[in-house]
């Protein structure tokens, strides 16, 4: 008798001592905008696939007799998109580290990317109807809650290798673009991106602008 209430005050003290860590560790009032970014942005985004695809710019030449060819994309990235979720925060940022591989099937030729990203969040909170962002409620505390805006910007660069039949050229790349609704699990971006090859004397630089999707 004395050990089945030992047994039942343990548990009651296990049981206060988990509802107070947890209490601590999830804020009483989280408005819907930070649970958004926190849970789809961050949590769910830790690791995620990427598909789309390129259009890619060159000089023709007798070896690249086309100025313009398309390379589909596959890849993966992880890192934390909002480093700051909480709603008070006027501007945030994240990073990735990514890799990325396109095949042009007219040029025969296959890209490797090795890199990083950074992610920049203006106004990533909704109050800002002028950015984009949906107001729908008010929070717990009367603010006003809904969508956080819904466009980012990216900023990153790496190593490029591509393989053709012409042989294998190493270099580095630079883009920039917009995300969309970075805070939802699935979203896309739109890059500028600028091929360096110092080491190439047939080609030297390529441009090419892509749209990816993020995939959870």
């Amino acid at each position: 008798m004395q050990k089945s209430a030992y047994a039942i005050l343990l548990r009651f003290y296990l049981v206060f001592m988990w509802s107070m860590g947890w209490a601590y560790a999830v804020p009483l009032c989280q408005s819907q905008s930070e649970q958004l970014k926190f849970w789809g942005g961050t949590l769910m985004q830790m690791l995620s696939l990427q598909a789309g695809f390129a259009a890619d710019m060159q000089v023709a030449s007798p070896y690249n007799p086309k100025s313009t060819t398309f390379s589909p994309s596959v890849g993966a990235h992880a890192g934390v998109t909002y480093m700051n979720p909480e709603d008070t925060r006027e501007f945030d940022y994240g990073w990735r580290i990514k890799y990325l591989f396109a095949h042009s099937s007219q040029l025969d030729r296959n890209s490797h990317y090795v890199g990083a990203m950074v992610y920049l969040h203006p106004f990533p909170n909704p109050y800002h109807r002028l950015s984009g962002a949906i107001q729908t409620h008010t929070d717990c505390l009367g603010v006003p809650d809904g969508y956080p805006t819904p466009f980012s910007f990216v900023i990153g660069s790496g190593a490029v290798i591509d393989t053709s039949y012409l042989g294998q050229s190493v270099g580095g790349y630079i883009e920039v673009g917009v995300a969309l609704f970075k805070w939802f699990p699935i979203n896309s971006e739109i890059l500028y991106r600028v091929h360096l090859y110092p080491h190439n004397a047939i080609e030297t630089t390529r441009h090419s602008i892509s749209i990816v999707f993020n995939i959870l």
